[in-house]
């Protein structure tokens, strides 16, 4: 899919996230997508914590469960993985990211607001299917799904969401994330993070799955294994850079919130060929710590503190406002939406923490 992007004033615009991208063909046996370039800026005025890394984002794309959006073929009876074209096209640009939505087999729920591929999937899996239309952009719909290793498809999306994150040479152009719940849940990443750090135990999840896995793949030449470092920063850091966060999340610097995870592991000795000795280390840390306080030991909860809401708090010149939102309310006349609900009441920001962005316009037009 080629997309067109009208992103009037996007060098200037101080967005305190990425332009988020999900593909019109998605989860379809032709999801393949290709991008044109725009160059990032950024201007929040927030400190950045000193690291190594530098946290200012170098990407103004962001494309969502990558995964889904990288399949080949004309059809399902001649699917097959598409990631190899997508990962050239983003190794030779600067301005994508994208988060894999790779699947890990197992227990699933669909959760999408495409009501009639919701229906699809209902009539190929025969599961329990729920769809809904209220006052939404879209309808709704919700499906239990299991990802089996016997599957032809299931098995070559299971190699597309490795081969994503495998063969983008750059790991902070990559997040690893199971598009939670819809690929797969978040309480398989440990089995996850051990397939990106060990080959064997790739083979031998394949040997396990139906032959298109490697026939309709790559991942069986793939002899990348991603270091412990590169781990951290494709779940730790690029995360919190990509959403505009590295001034306080995803490093260990002054200023951090002090959320660590704390693993027995010693990377000197580390054997990726050992897996189930890996998985289960990964699956248990010795000290889970959010905001400097023990919350879990060894897979025991020991308290349970408050979050916090993160939201942005972007200046906008009051004229300007007042002329986007006389437009922005005669155009809600014809929306599936109420301009007075469509946004997010005060009353769900427990704990709010602002996130302030953007310069007054006169500072921005200046640059």
């Amino acid at each position: 899919m080629d997309e067109a992007f009208a992103a009037v004033g996007l060098d200037k615009a101080s967005l305190a996230e990425r332009l988020r991208i999900e593909t019109e063909t998605l989860s379809r046996g032709d999801s393949l997508m290709s991008t044109s370039g725009m160059e990032p800026q950024n201007k929040s005025l927030l400190e950045w914590g000193e690291t190594k890394e530098s946290a200012r984002r170098r990407q103004t794309v962001y494309l969502a469960h990558a995964q889904f959006s990288a399949y080949g073929g004309t059809s399902w009876r001649d699917f097959c993985s598409g990631a190899a074209d997508l990962a050239k096209y983003i190794n030779m640009v600067d301005d994508v990211v994208i988060d894999s939505g790779s699947v890990p087999f197992g227990p699933a729920t669909t959760m999408t607001g495409d009501g009639p591929a919701q229906h699809d999937l209902y009539m190929i899996t025969g599961q329990k299917w729920s769809n809904t239309d209220v006052e939404l952009e879209c309808g709704s719909g919700v499906l239990p799904l299991v990802y089996m290793k016997s599957s032809p498809v299931h098995s070559v999306q299971w190699a597309i969401g490795l081969e994503v994150m495998l063969l983008i040479d750059d790991p902070w152009k990559t997040i690893m994330t199971t598009d939670h719940p819809n690929g797969g849940i978040f309480t398989q990443y440990p089995l996850l993070l051990t397939w990106l750090m060990s080959r064997k135990a790739r083979d031998d999840t394949a040997k396990e799955c139906h032959k298109w896995a490697y026939d309709k793949s790559s991942l069986g030449g793939v002899d990348r294994e991603l270091s412990l470092y590169e781990m951290a920063i494709v779940t730790r850091a690029n995360p919190a850079r990509t959403i505009g966060m590295a001034y306080r999340k995803g490093h260990l610097g002054a200023g951090a919130d002090g959320d660590v995870t704390i693993y027995d592991i010693d990377p000197a000795s580390l054997n990726p060929n050992d897996t189930a000795a890996l998985t289960s280390r990964l699956a248990r840390p010795d000290y889970t710590i959010k905001d400097g306080r023990i919350v879990a030991r060894q897979g025991e909860i020991v308290s349970v503190p408050e979050g916090r809401r993160f939201y942005c708090q972007p200046y906008v010149d009051e004229d300007l406002e007042k002329d986007m939102l006389k437009d922005v309310k005669d155009w809600f006349k014809y929306y599936t939406v109420g301009f007075a609900n469509y946004p997010v009441p005060d009353k769900y920001l427990k704990n709010p923490v602002a996130i302030p962005v953007n310069q007054p316009l006169e500072a921005v037009m200046r640059r």
